[in-house]
Parts: structure tokens; C-alpha cells; sequence
């Protein structure tokens, strides 16, 4: 496995997901958030999970965590959190997990340190502006914390990613024809540059 992941996400179909795994995406993020465009169904996530492709399930509240969780590799807390949920969530459904904080947040770096030594997995920086736009503060804070990156990344900003050693690269919506639905020329593309 490469040292930064390849996080492809808002995986709604099953060919979406199984294509992206194909092409070298190291995880194949689902949305569990209801009422979102990218809300993927327990259906696909169990059949994905039977072909062996690794998931991330994406929360926006902890008490959306339901028996899905059976079938998932990750899951991705994109909520303030305490040290005591990533226990709580890790125990309860042995999974490995990525933490999430906002870049607006003005508490940013403190919350990566609280998640990192609360035992998230991976740590991430949702870029609320767009990754481009905050590539400043990503610098400043890659100096105290390796982190996953996500936020309106385009396949114009990999250049500057890799500069970063980031712990992992999270795209959706660049790689989108509609929302929840990816187009294969993009993810081929994107994941080919990411790769090399």
C-alpha cells in the first residue's frame, strides 16, 4: 500500500465503486448521511464489501451509525467528536477510523492533535474554501500534523498535493457527471496522475 491513500467518495452505485477499486483507489467512501445526493444504500455497500473492496462510511451524525457498519473498513467521523466517541465507535464495530476537522474551525489544529492522540487512524482537514484556495494554511499546518486532505480537490491540485506527503487524498465532486454519479474518464485520469 502508498503511503498516501486514495480516498474516492460519494460512491453511489456499485459499478462507480467497483470501477474506482479497479483503478487503484486504496478506499471507496459511502455516504451515510440521509437525504444527501451521495447517500449510498446498505445494498450497495453490502455488495461491494462481498467483492472485497475496501469502505469508508461517512457520518455526519454518530447516531447514524447503523448495522451497515458490519460491512465497512473505515469509519469517517465528519462531526465534532471527543476521544471517547472514536473509542466508543472503534469498539463497538471494530473498525479503523478517520477523523475529521474543518478548516474554519479557528480550533483546527487542536482538534487534529485531540483526534490524533484519541486514536483516529487517519486525521483529515475538510478545506471548507476548497483545498486550492486554503493551500497556505494546509502548508502551516503540515508542519505539525500529517493529515488526509478533502475539499474541492481537483486534478489540478495533485501537483501541489504530493508536495505535501499528505496521509491521504479524499475526491468526489470533481470526479462527478451528476451528484452521486462518477464518470469514468475523469476517475481514470485522476487516479492515473495520483498514482504516478
Amino acid at each position: 500500500m502508498r503511503d498516501t491513500l486514495l480516498k474516492i467518495c460519494g460512491i453511489t452505485k456499485e459499478e462507480d465503486g467497483l470501477a474506482a477499486f479497479d483503478l487503484g483507489a486504496d478506499l471507496i467512501g459511502v455516504v451515510r448521511a440521509p437525504g444527501s445526493p451521495r447517500y449510498a444504500s446498505e445494498e450497495t455497500i453490502r455488495s461491494l464489501h462481498a467483492m472485497k473492496v475496501p469502505l469508508a462510511g461517512v457520518y455526519t451524525h454518530k447516531e447514524d451509525i447503523g448495522p451497515e457498519a458490519d460491512y465497512l473498513d473505515y469509519i469517517q467521523l465528519h462531526f465534532k467528536h471527543s476521544a471517547d466517541v472514536i473509542k466508543s465507535v472503534k469498539e463497538e464495530h471494530r473498525v479503523q477510523i478517520i477523523s475529521v476537522a474543518i478548516s474554519s474551525d479557528p480550533e483546527v489544529a487542536r482538534k487534529l492533535s485531540e483526534y490524533s492522540a484519541g486514536g483516529a487512524d487517519i486525521v483529515m482537514i475538510e478545506f471548507a474554501n476548497g483545498f486550492r484556495r486554503e493551500m497556505e494554511k494546509a502548508k502551516l499546518l503540515r508542519r505539525n500534523f500529517r493529515f488526509g486532505a478533502a475539499g474541492s480537490i481537483q486534478h489540478e491540485d495533485l501537483p501541489s498535493i504530493r508536495g505535501l506527503d499528505l496521509a491521504m487524498i479524499d475526491v468526489s465532486r470533481s470526479l462527478e457527471s451528476s451528484p452521486g454519479v462518477k464518470d469514468r474518464e475523469k476517475m481514470r485520469s485522476f487516479i492515473e496522475e495520483a498514482l504516478n
